[in-house]
């Protein structure tokens, strides 16, 4: 049985675990009850404390009252982190908890760590803190994905006994200015239209408007042809036709090898994905499973699509031909099918922000030839992937369609994306209503 021990405004508890080699082998803690407590409600306290103690010592375990949070975070980072998440994730986990959580919280043992503590921690970051040194604090966001790391890290000890109760589930959750969700930034149907004969059209590269100053005045220079063309290459037609017409994400498109298409049937199997992690201080690609199980898909495609993957693929290996030991991929013919869809020049992978730069610079170069209100928007590459969604739902697909084709795990993830299109849908279907109720009436 526990025994207690006054000390002045204190009590010391200890229990025995047993003897070995004849000595006393004896767990102790401290204990301070709440303030304002009668005597009776103390000694209630203090005996139900002593009980728990007692309870977790005979059941062993007692180890996290004797462990830093430092000494937890190694253990979490080389048996959680490093093993069980998403190589590109690694370092965003090891940075925030080295440079922001273990700064603070690292010698501390975890029982002293309070819902409190946390809670003052986390409100930190709303006025200062930030690791780029930048005014201000981080955005709601990043305070979430902060908590988010040092929940995940208490716990992986509430998991193995090392801990009673985590702290971060203890803090209130709706406490923290919420931001209003991005709106989501996609091409129109006569913009998508607009971009995709863009592909196939000579773009002229005009130059930039600019200042100069001559004899001390400010003078305006207008852009003008630089008398060059933009002649988008095959590769990147294909890219960026497969990223509308099949809404796949940039990573699945990158990971395509032409063994994951069916010319025979036009299909394409999605079953793998690009990641990037940092190595040394530079990025590096690496391939991983899709997002979720139901990434795994097969996604039909248009005949014009086909035929330009076709096309395209016939481009690739005539280069391979041309190019023999230079080239980095697969040459044989039983292997030419393994090599990337999408490669550099020498047949290495194509790197993730390739596709971006040149979508941007696509749309950069038309917007300097056209009127303001023929301008594409800058959406960014994800855009294609809204677009082709936004497009579906608009045409009055199934949404459980749309879900498969995205490869979204459940349909209530496409309903929250895309409640913008289902709004625009619905108001559709009113309309319709209006119009065939009154005519009848009429």
């Amino acid at each position: 049985m526990a025994r207690i021990q006054k000390r002045g405004q204190s009590y010391r508890i200890f229990v025995s675990r047993g003897y070995v080699n004849g000595k006393q082998m004896r767990e102790t803690t401290t204990y301070k009850p709440p303030e304002g407590l009668t005597k009776h409600q103390e000694e209630v306290a203090v005996k139900k404390y002593a009980a728990d103690f007692e309870a977790r010592v005979l059941a062993d375990r007692t180890h996290g009252d004797r462990m830093r949070l430092k000494e937890l975070y190694a253990l979490w980072k080389d048996n959680y982190v490093l093993k069980e998440l998403e190589p590109s994730v690694h370092s965003d986990y090891i940075n925030y908890a080295e440079r922001q959580i273990l700064p603070v919280f690292g010698s501390y043992y975890l029982p002293d760590i309070t819902p409190l503590m946390v809670d003052k921690f986390l409100r930190s970051f709303e006025t200062g803190g930030r690791l780029d040194g930048k005014e201000g604090g981080y955005s709601a966001k990043t305070i979430a994905y902060i908590r988010c790391i040092f929940s995940s890290m208490l716990h992986y000890a509430v998991q193995y006994g090392l801990l009673q109760l985590n702290p971060c589930n203890q803090i209130r959750r709706n406490n923290r200015k919420v931001e209003a969700p991005k709106k989501l930034k996609y091409f129109t149907p006569e913009q998508a239209g607009d971009f995709l004969n863009l592909l196939n059209t000579p773009i002229p590269v005009m130059s930039k408007p600019s200042t100069q100053k001559r004899n001390g005045k400010v003078v305006n220079i207008q852009s003008y042809f630089t008398g060059c063309y933009l002649n988008v290459q095959l590769k990147y037609k294909v890219a960026y036709n497969l990223l509308i017409f099949t809404g796949m994400r940039r990573g699945e498109l990158l990971a395509l090898k032409w063994s994951d298409i069916d010319f025979e049937h036009g299909i394409i199997s999605i079953n793998k994905a690009m990641g990037s992690r940092v190595e040394d201080g530079h990025n590096v690609q690496y391939e991983k499973s899709p997002k979720t199980s139901s990434g795994y898909r097969s996604v039909s495609i248009p005949a014009s699509v086909l035929k330009m993957c076709k096309e395209y693929q016939q481009e690739q290996r005539r280069n391979i031909m041309a190019m023999g030991t230079a080239w980095k991929g697969f040459r044989t013919l039983a292997t030419i099918d393994q090599n990337f869809i999408f490669t550099q020049e020498n047949g290495r992978q194509m790197c993730k922000d390739t596709l971006s730069r040149e979508f941007h610079r696509i749309i950069n170069c038309y917007n300097l030839t056209v009127p303001e209100e023929q301008k594409l928007p800058q959406i960014p590459l994800h855009g294609l992937r809204h677009t082709n969604a936004t497009l579906l739902i608009a045409n009055d697909a199934d949404i459980k369609t749309v879900m498969n084709r995205l490869g979204h795990s459940d349909v209530s993830v496409t309903l929250g994306i895309y409640a913008h299109a289902l709004q625009e849908r619905d108001k559709k279907a009113a309309d319709t209503l209006e119009q065939v109720l009154l005519h009848k009436q009429a």
